[in-house]
């Protein structure tokens, strides 16, 4: 298939919501329709299959055929507006071939205008009918689709580690805990993949009307710094912990702290590195104790854990992380004992009712709030769920 461009996903402009409606559900979910059968053709789709477009319009959706259970591409089924001609779909990026694009650009040929977003991960890509928009370093200087596809498939090539930039760790701790308002004020970029953030940071700021970003915002980022320069970036922040304003601190830890931190010890090359990193998450914890609400206290460590579940690492780290958790159990603070002992639920831990009677008997305390007794008791019989509505201070 030739004439087909590869461009950055930049190019897409705000949608103006202001405007009348652009479409009706009928045509969002003939789109979607053929976004389901394009795809078929690759690995499984879902969880819910094709709409029937002969529905009374007054009637919900009337998806047709059975639910997929983890599907290989999850084709996201809400209509979420009348505006903005897309698709999207979730997927692990080894599902992701130069074949299933082509077959996704033949598609949307049929339907100018509409395009599809494969969000990734790492990486995204927009295929439309007449070209195909790329974002993340993945996709660096990919110039046609079989390039794209062989960038698919396996990891992203960061190359060596670079040179740790420590002009740029002012920038990075605007973008962990939200507030970058401007690309004034840092040192002029020292290598490409500062330059390239900060580009897409200007085009994020320009979408949002000169507002300032989010600590959320740090995800569009994340993938197109090496492991090793978020690593070093985390490895200072985490020392300096107990200095940093309360507010910003919050911030970080509710978004930021534990994807990166699991990141980097999914990728830490030595036991010795594995321990120390772990110590120094600890350490954070306990040194940002007076500035973080409770909740984000005993989270700090679970949250850690489920994102390194998420990605493959759960098993390679038990043991380390249990150790650790087990230290956390003899701290003086019942907020870090109480994240040890749901950690230790959460990495399945043999002796999780002894563990969960200790912290009982050492804090009485907690004998009174029936909602944490409860949830506690809820873990001493294996939960792993989260509370729900439980209230800690």
């Amino acid at each position: 298939m030739s004439g087909i461009r590869i461009g950055s996903d930049f190019e897409i402009e705000k949608t103006d919501y202001e405007q009348t409606a652009q479409f009706d559900w009928r045509a969002f979910y003939g789109f979607r329709n053929n976004v389901i059968r394009a795809l078929g053709q690759f690995g499984t789709v879902g969880p819910l299959g094709e709409v029937d477009l002969l529905a009374d319009e007054d009637e919900a959706p009337n998806f047709i055929g059975e639910t997929v259970d983890d599907p290989d591409f999850f084709v996201v089924d809400d209509m979420h507006n009348a505006h903005d001609k897309i698709s999207i779909v979730e997927c692990a990026v080894r599902h992701v071939n130069a074949e299933v694009i082509h077959a996704l650009v033949k598609m949307a040929a049929l339907f100018p205008g509409w395009h599809v977003i494969l969000n990734m991960g790492d990486s995204g890509l927009r295929v439309f009918g007449d070209r195909v928009l790329v974002g993340g370093r993945r996709f660096w200087d990919c110039s046609d689709i079989a390039a794209i596809g062989r960038r698919c498939e396996g990891d992203v090539d960061y190359g060596p580690e670079p040179e740790f930039q420590q002009s740029m760790y002012g920038l990075w701790v605007d973008l962990v805990c939200g507030g970058f308002s401007s690309a004034k004020g840092y040192p002029d970029p020292p290598d490409r993949e500062w330059r390239e953030a900060l580009v897409l940071l200007g085009h994020m700021l320009r979408e949002s009307n000169g507002d300032s970003l989010g600590a959320h915002s740090y995800s569009r980022v994340r993938y197109d710094l090496h492991p090793r320069t978020r690593r070093k970036m985390l490895e200072r922040f985490l020392a300096e912990a107990g200095s940093l304003p309360t507010g910003r601190l919050k911030e970080a830890a509710r978004w930021n702290i534990p994807q990166d931190a699991a990141d980097a010890l999914a990728t830490a090359l030595s036991p010795d590195e594995i321990g120390s990193f772990v110590g120094l998450i600890s350490v954070a914890q306990s040194l940002a104790g007076a500035s973080l609400d409770p909740g984000q206290i005993v989270f700090w460590w679970p949250n850690i854990i489920e994102r390194l579940k998420a990605i493959d690492q759960f098993d390679r780290l038990r043991a380390t992380l249990a150790a650790e958790m087990r230290k956390l159990l003899e701290s003086k603070e019942p907020w870090i004992q109480l994240s040890g002992v749901f950690a230790l639920a959460k990495l399945g831990a043999p002796d999780i009712a002894a563990a969960v009677d200790r912290a009982l008997r050492t804090n009485q305390q907690w004998l009174a709030n029936d909602p944490l007794l409860q949830w506690l008791l809820k873990i001493r019989n294996g939960s792993v769920l989260y509370p729900s509505g439980l209230v800690l201070k």
